[in-house]
């Protein structure tokens, strides 16, 4: 039996279809990265970014290629486990949240958050 509640959207994408259009966003993340270091390959210098800097410009698009991969590794999450990905509130994880805050709050939040170290060493 299901009850639909007043939030419930019969419209609402499937998780297949988030799983399709998170991999979508993804491919073309990986194509601006691409772009990106083939112009540098090819010899564009700072000045060859006419009218945006270059440094925020690399952020960017590398930020945003980070962000496809996170949406992409749960969206893949949810379909494989069923129903809605939701992260482990790991730090790691709640910088990534923070970071879409800023997003749905209108800002743009180009470079990922510091991550704390994998690993770390105790006094003897």
């Amino acid at each position: 039996m299901c009850i639909l509640s007043i939030n419930d959207d019969a419209t609402a994408p499937s998780l297949r279809d988030k799983l399709e259009d998170a991999y979508r966003r993804l491919e073309a993340s990986h194509q601006a990265v691409l772009r990106l270091a083939l112009r540098l390959d090819d010899g564009d210098a700072a000045d060859d970014f006419r009218g945006i800097d270059p440094d925020a410009h690399i952020r960017r698009v590398l930020g945003q290629m980070h962000a496809a991969r996170y949406d992409a590794d749960a969206a893949l999450c949810g379909l494989v486990y069923g129903e809605t990905y939701r992260p482990t509130p790991t730090p790691s994880a709640m910088a990534v949240e923070m970071q879409r805050r800023l997003q749905r709050n209108g800002g743009h939040s180009a470079r990922p958050a510091a991550l704390p170290a994998v690993a770390s060493f105790a006094a003897e």
